[in-house]
């Protein structure tokens, strides 16, 4: 059986109240995520966007992940993500930027396996104009998939409906 590792929204670089420490706080739990996937010999971790809290992350913030990354590949488990609506620029991603050293996956509308019988699939964060003329096409899965999982950073339908407050006259 393979066995995956899901996690989502780290937002390394992430000043929380403008705190450096906040910072590192995010970092840890980055690592210890991580740390959780070697110890536990998973196939795959699977990161569903938000990796970095902005779209131009300080140079520690990218070292610290590349650092990490390395010790997961070392272990010799991929990395698979998506880029979230936090972290996504407007011309190549850092998720890119990570894949030329080997240590990150970029999903896309075509599959990727894992062990043979799980097929990823992932669709980065839309932009509110392009969401609604958006073309959900994948592609087939190939024949050996037993379980296909698509990795998205937003939802189809909102859980509960907006609420607004009522800031009727109070007197």
């Amino acid at each position: 059986m393979t066995r995956v590792l899901h996690v989502s929204d780290t937002h390394l670089g992430n000043r929380q109240y403008g705190d450096d420490t906040r910072r590192e706080d995010f970092a840890d739990a980055f690592d210890a995520a991580i740390d959780l996937a070697i110890d536990e010999q998973v196939d795959a971790v699977i990161h569903t966007g938000d990796l970095f809290d902005d779209p131009q992350p300080g140079v520690p913030d990218v070292n610290r992940c590349l650092d990490t990354l390395a010790k997961l590949n070392d272990a010799g488990i991929p990395f698979y993500g998506i880029v979230g609506n936090h972290e996504r620029k407007l011309d190549e991603q850092w998720l890119d930027l990570i894949n030329r050293f080997d240590l990150v996956h970029h999903l896309d509308e075509t599959s990727v396996l894992v062990n043979d019988d799980v097929a990823l699939y992932g669709i980065d964060a839309i932009r509110a104009p392009s969401w609604k003329s958006y073309e959900f096409e994948l592609s087939e899965p190939p024949t050996s998939a037993d379980v296909t999982i698509v990795c998205m950073h937003h939802l189809f339908e909102e859980l509960v409906p907006p609420q607004q407050a009522n800031y009727g006259s109070r007197r």
